[in-house]
């Protein structure tokens, strides 16, 4: 069904119309009758909207009814990046989309980001086809996060041929962990190469759900030397104990790193470090796991860092420094879910850093908390530190820190005081804000 368009709306320079974000926003379909005005909701209990080209002009007028899409199809429409963002905002206020098709657009990085951030926003959502729109790694990692965060109903993601690496791919897969509902995952004709498209299959499997992956007949490859190293690890697993250790002493001339002995060592990828894997075990003592959580965290790896994670992750920072202090803040509480193994984890991780660094008569309290506003995009900076992408973490996890014994109360004004201001971040986690502002009313 395609929608009006509104009067006098200047074109932006993208192939979508700001009219066509103007419907999406929540104008009245036309009828069958020609006529634009709103009916009652009981007529019609669904609106879809369908365009496979740009939309013709149409001398309806939009009504002031709240967005009601249930369904957007636009693919091929030569949408680039500032028209996805406008697409993004006008989603937003959708709140029962539940399927988004974009295929064949152009996203981009910055498109894919923005939009990310909306799907951080809705809870319908069944449907996200995305495939063939150059997401890339970034964008990918950013649909990751809000699949991760949210999309409970979520049925079939489609990020295929969008130019996405391995290790975007796998923190897609690891996203989708505890999506009950998935049913298809398609991550076909990007760039794993062989290696990473087994990865991907053993991280699904380890979820018990690598009958929802699509096909990776398609995949594109990686990089030439890593796909050479691929085929010389498989013509080593074939060969007599002699022959592998020939070739595995080749391999090091090649590349100088230490090698285990005896048996082929795994591949080396993420999941090695992370799988409890003998050979993992016995080359990574828990500094180097947690090492790898503050580079990519993920609530999985939080988990398998065990009872001890949260001393073992104060005791990896240098909670001398308030910057250092605030990353390792941002990443624990990056992977909060609601989930209460989750939530327990990350709250003893927030508690045993915070209490350390709090603790310590060196530590700058307010610079701890004057770098955290910055990154967090409520605090403007001379040093354009890049604001973190989803609030929803750090704002539950601050909920919970402000209540606690070691927390300066002294702090409490400074923290209310912005987290009170206007922000369109603080707006899409609107639960988690509230909370934090009725807890600091109270502290």
């Amino acid at each position: 069904m395609r929608l009006g368009r509104a009067s006098d709306a200047a074109a932006p320079k993208c192939a979508l119309r700001p009219d066509l974000c103007a419907d999406i926003r929540g104008r009245a379909p036309a009828h069958a009758d020609g006529s634009s005005s709103p009916r009652p909701s009981a007529e019609q209990p669904s609106t879809c909207f369908v365009s496979r080209a740009p939309p013709l002009p149409s001398p309806s007028r939009p009504s002031q009814i709240i967005g009601t899409l249930e369904e957007v199809h636009m693919p091929q429409n030569g949408i680039n990046h500032p028209g996805v963002t406008a697409l993004a905002q006008a989603f937003a206020i959708n709140p029962l989309l539940r399927i988004i098709n974009l295929n064949d657009n152009t996203f981009t990085e910055k498109g894919a980001v923005a939009m990310a951030q909306t799907l951080k926003t809705l809870r319908q959502v069944e449907v996200i086809n995305f495939g063939d729109c150059l997401v890339r790694s970034k964008g990918a990692v950013a649909i990751a996060d809000a699949v991760r965060g949210g999309l409970p109903k979520l049925k079939e993601l489609n990020l295929s041929f969008c130019e996405i690496k391995r290790d975007a791919a796998l923190a897609v897969a690891e996203a989708v962990a505890d999506k009950a509902e998935l049913e298809k995952l398609d991550l076909n004709g990007n760039i794993l190469g062989e290696e990473g498209c087994e990865q991907l299959q053993e991280v699904l499997d380890g979820f018990s759900m690598a009958t929802v992956l699509a096909s990776l007949s398609d995949d594109e490859g990686d990089e030439e030397e890593e796909e050479d190293e691929d085929d010389d690890e498989g013509e080593e697993e074939e060969e007599e104990d002699d022959e592998e250790d020939e070739e595995d002493e080749e391999e090091e001339e090649e590349e100088p790193q230490p090698r285990g002995e005896g048996s082929p060592t795994p591949p080396r990828s993420i999941l090695d470090s992370d799988s409890g894997e003998p050979a993992s075990a016995l080359s990574s003592p828990p500094p180097a796991d947690v090492s790898t959580f503050l580079a990519f965290p993920s609530p999985e790896k939080l988990l398998r860092l065990g009872p001890k994670s949260s001393v073992l992750i104060a005791q990896q920072t240098d909670t001398s420094d308030p910057e250092k202090v605030v990353s390792a803040f941002l990443k624990v509480s990056s992977v909060f879910k609601d989930e209460a193994t989750v939530r327990t984890a990350v709250q003893d991780a927030v508690d045993a850093l915070m209490k350390k660094a709090f603790g310590s008569s060196s530590f700058n309290a307010n610079a701890f908390l004057t770098s955290l506003l910055i990154h967090m995009g409520l605090l403007k900076s001379e040093d354009k530190i890049k604001a973190i992408a989803n609030l929803y973490g750090p704002l539950m996890a601050l909920n919970h820190m402000v209540q606690q014994d070691y927390f300066p109360k002294a702090l409490a004004p400074l923290l209310l005081a912005f987290v009170t201001k206007p922000n369109g971040a603080l707006e899409s986690c609107s639960f988690a804000r509230h909370s934090l502002l009725q807890t600091l009313h109270k502290v």
